[in-house]
């Protein structure tokens, strides 16, 4: 184990806990989120702020895991699962650390098994296919850019 992967661990417990998480004790100023497949991209403690309420908005009711962690240099890849009644999803990230900070966010979603809901959604009692619209929002979210 190393800093960085106790990092990770801790992010998760707190979330599954359902604990409030100060994203400047995790998240770089300058940190920045990438998901090619959403076409989004998240920008400084706002945009970590706004992917950790996506996140809660979309698994509220489930459990995410940490599966496998691979750690090189100041890199640390990860294989995710989230579980909840009727709904799966697995993830793939990869984080670049500065310190204990993540700095940047790459990731990569699988279809999910059942249905999720977007945080819009969540407010119109809608729901969807795709977690990373509920992760992301959508591409012409003004403070995704």
């Amino acid at each position: 184990m190393s800093v960085q992967t106790d990092v990770l661990r801790e992010l998760v417990e707190l979330f599954n806990a359902r604990k409030a998480i100060d994203v400047a004790r995790f998240f770089t100023e300058d940190f920045r989120l990438e998901d090619p497949g959403a076409g989004v991209i998240r920008t400084g403690l706002d945009g970590a702020q706004r992917m950790m309420e996506a996140l809660r908005a979309l698994a509220h009711e489930g459990h995410l895991e940490i599966l496998d962690m691979f750690e090189s240099g100041n890199r640390v890849a990860a294989r995710w699962s989230y579980k909840a009644p009727g709904a799966s999803f697995a993830m793939m990230s990869i984080y670049e650390f500065n310190g204990k900070l993540i700095q940047r966010d790459w990731e990569s979603w699988r279809a999910p098994h059942g249905p999720t809901k977007t945080r819009s959604a969540v407010a119109q009692g809608e729901e969807t296919r795709l977690p990373f619209v509920a992760m992301h929002e959508s591409a012409t979210d003004p403070g995704s850019r």
